[in-house]
């Protein structure tokens, strides 16, 4: 029987060296007889199972509100969304000053949760800046004579001190009041017309 000497490789070669030192010794005169040489790694050096490690847990960021941005926030939970019934009565009413809450409305609707200025929802309603306190009260009105039952507007409208913004009112649609009010005017073919002639339409960008 020949000389043996050990070797070093590398675990990841180790079966293939064995397999060549096996096959050449299947050849050799003065191999000892029912000698085998394995190609399954040593027992002795079996690796130890990698030790696991937990991934670290990524915190969400904390995102902070402006006080402008938390005041709105506020207004916009605050609010008593109408039932579909009550829409659909200012959709289709034939007074003036359910005109100028349509206006008002869709194009409010079209940017949920955005507030927009008196300034910039008056001229929706056709209106001169002078005129806008005298329609603002009317406009009131027609919700006390045909909605007493519903509290609130049919939008949210807040002085802008309490917005920390200039002093004049704020005007936003929630999310599910502009759904709502969406879903009612797309299904109406042809809004009636109110008694007066109409102001020319306008849309916030």
């Amino acid at each position: 029987m020949g000389d043996w000497i050990p070797l070093l490789v590398r675990r990841e070669d180790y079966p293939e060296l064995a397999a060549l030192v096996a096959q050449r010794e299947i050849g050799r005169p003065d191999r000892a007889l029912g000698s085998v040489v394995s190609t399954d790694l040593p027992t002795s050096s079996a690796a130890a199972p990698a030790p696991t490690y937990a991934a670290p847990v990524v915190a969400e960021p904390v995102v902070e509100l402006t006080p402008t941005e938390q005041a709105e926030v506020d207004a916009l939970a605050r609010f008593h969304t109408w039932s579909e019934a009550d829409l659909l009565r200012l959709a289709t009413s034939p007074v003036l000053a359910a005109h100028r809450w349509r206006m008002a409305f869709d194009a409010c609707a079209a940017q949920p949760g955005r507030f927009f200025p008196d300034d910039r929802v008056a001229p929706l309603t056709g209106v001169r800046p002078e005129e806008w306190l005298e329609v603002r009260t009317a406009m009131g009105r027609f919700l006390e004579t045909h909605f007493p039952d519903v509290p609130g507007a049919p939008m949210v409208v807040i002085d802008g001190l309490a917005l920390e913004r200039d002093a004049q009112d704020w005007w936003a649609v929630p999310e599910e009041q502009a759904r709502r009010w969406r879903e009612i005017r797309g299904s109406l073919p042809q809004p009636r017309r109110p008694k007066a002639p109409l102001p020319v339409p306008s849309v916030l960008d």
